[in-house]
C-alpha cells in the first residue's frame, strides 16, 4: 500500500486566529496603535493581535514568534492565550523547526477546552518527523478529550492506513462517517467513504 503522509487538509497553514477583529482608523498605524494598546492593558488581546498582524504581513517570523511568547503570558483571555500559543507552534512548523513547534503546542495543551486541538497539532508534527506511534497516540489523546473530533478520527485512519494497517483504518475511517464533518473537510469524509466501501464490505 502506498506509504502517505498526514492528510494535506491537517498540515498546518500558517493563520493568525483571532485577528480580523479590529477596525482601525489608520491600518498602516497598527504597529504602533498595537504597542499603544499593550502597554495601556498588557492583559488585552487587541493590542498584541494588531501587533501580531502588523508583523505577520511584515514577514518578520521571528519577531512574530517573540511577539507570541510574550502574549501567551501577559493576555488574561483563556481563548486568545490559546490561539496565540496555537499560532506559534504553526510558524514553528512552518519554518521547521518542529522541536519547537512541540514545545509550543505543549503550552496549548494547558489552556482549558484547546487539549484536543494540542494533540492532533502534535500528532501532525510528530507524523511529519516520521514519529509514527507517538502521532498515533498524540490523536488519541486528543480523543480521549473530544471522542467524536472529526480531525484526530480521520488522521488515525490516514495514519493507519499509510501503515499498512487496513483493520486500523476501517475502524478509524467507518467513525469518522458516524460523526459531523466540518465544512472544509468535506472531501476527507468521501475519501474515508471510499476506502470503507474498498476494504469494508458495505458503505456507512
Amino acid at each position: 500500500m502506498e506509504n502517505l503522509g498526514p492528510s494535506t487538509a491537517f498540515i498546518p497553514v500558517l493563520l493568525v486566529a483571532g485577528l480580523g477583529l479590529l477596525e482601525l482608523p489608520d491600518w498602516k498605524n497598527q504597529m504602533t496603535w498595537g504597542e499603544k494598546l499593550i502597554v495601556t492593558d498588557p492583559t488585552s488581546r487587541y493590542g498584541w493581535s494588531a501587533k501580531a498582524q502588523f508583523l505577520l504581513d511584515a514577514g518578520e517570523n521571528e519577531a512574530l514568534k517573540n511577539h507570541y511568547r510574550n502574549a501567551i503570558v501577559a493576555v488574561a483571555d483563556e481563548k486568545f492565550k490559546g490561539d496565540f500559543a496555537e499560532n506559534l507552534a504553526i510558524l514553528h512548523a512552518n519554518d521547521n523547526e518542529m522541536e519547537q513547534s512541540l514545545e509550543a503546542y505543549s503550552l496549548l495543551l494547558r489552556v482549558k477546552g484547546f487539549e484536543a486541538k494540542g494533540h492532533i497539532g502534535m500528532g501532525n508534527v510528530l507524523w511529519s518527523t516520521r514519529r509514527l506511534e507517538e502521532a498515533r497516540e498524540a490523536y488519541e489523546k486528543a480523543l480521549s478529550h473530544e471522542p467524536e473530533n472529526f480531525m484526530a478520527l480521520y488522521n488515525l485512519g490516514k495514519l493507519s492506513e499509510s501503515r499498512g494497517d487496513v483493520e486500523s483504518a476501517l475502524m478509524h475511517y467507518k467513525r469518522v462517517l458516524e460523526v459531523p464533518v466540518p465544512g472544509e473537510y468535506r472531501q476527507a469524509a468521501v475519501d474515508a467513504r471510499s476506502f470503507v466501501a474498498r476494504y469494508g464490505g458495505n458503505r456507512q
